[in-house]
C-alpha cells in the first residue's frame, strides 16, 4: 500500500527537478553584465546578490578582493583558481575583467560571477547573482568568502 503512494510522489518530484533544470540550463545571462563606466552592475532589489561597489552600510555589500602587486596577470590568476571549483565556467576573461557562471548542485541554477580589476584602490571588485529566485540563502556570500580565503592563500 504504502508502495502505491510513494512511487507516484517520486516520479512527480523527478518531473519537477527535471522541469527546474530545464528552465535554469536555458536561462540566459542579464543584460546588464560587463563593465559600465568602470563599475559593475547595481545588485537587484532581491536579496540574492552581493557586491563590492555598494555602499558599505548596505546588506549586500562584501569587501573587495585584494589585488596584489606582485601579480603579472591578476585576473587571469583569479581566472585559473576559480575555474577549478566545482560546477564554474569561466565565460569572459581579460586583463581586467571576469565573468564566471557558477551552477548549483542539484537543480542547476545558475549565478553570475563577475570581477573587476580596480587599480585606482587596489582592489578586485567583485559581484556574485543569482538568476532565477529571490533570495539565495546566503549562498553568493559564501562562494565569495571561499573564493577569499583562496586567493588569500596564494597561488
Amino acid at each position: 500500500m504504502v508502495k502505491r503512494r510513494v512511487i507516484p510522489l517520486l516520479i512527480a518530484l523527478l518531473i519537477v527537478i527535471i522541469g527546474v533544470r530545464g528552465l535554469t540550463y536555458f536561462s540566459k545571462p542579464p543584460e546588464n553584465l560587463g563593465v559600465i563606466n568602470g563599475r559593475l552592475a547595481e545588485p537587484p532589489q532581491s536579496p540574492n546578490c552581493v557586491a563590492s561597489q555598494v555602499p558599505t552600510d548596505q546588506p549586500e555589500y562584501i569587501k573587495p578582493l585584494n589585488l596584489p602587486t606582485d601579480l603579472e596577470d591578476p585576473i587571469g590568476d583569479l581566472a585559473k583558481e576559480i575555474a577549478k571549483l566545482p560546477r564554474v565556467t569561466v565565460i569572459t576573461e581579460d586583463q581586467n575583467y571576469l565573468h564566471a557562471e557558477c551552477r548549483s548542485l542539484v537543480l542547476g541554477f545558475v549565478d553570475d560571477l563577475e570581477f573587476l580589476r580596480d587599480d585606482t584602490q587596489g582592489v578586485i571588485q567583485v559581484r556574485s547573482a543569482s538568476r532565477m529566485g529571490h533570495s539565495d540563502l546566503g549562498v553568493n556570500r559564501a562562494r565569495v568568502e571561499r573564493i577569499r580565503k583562496l586567493w588569500d592563500a596564494g597561488p
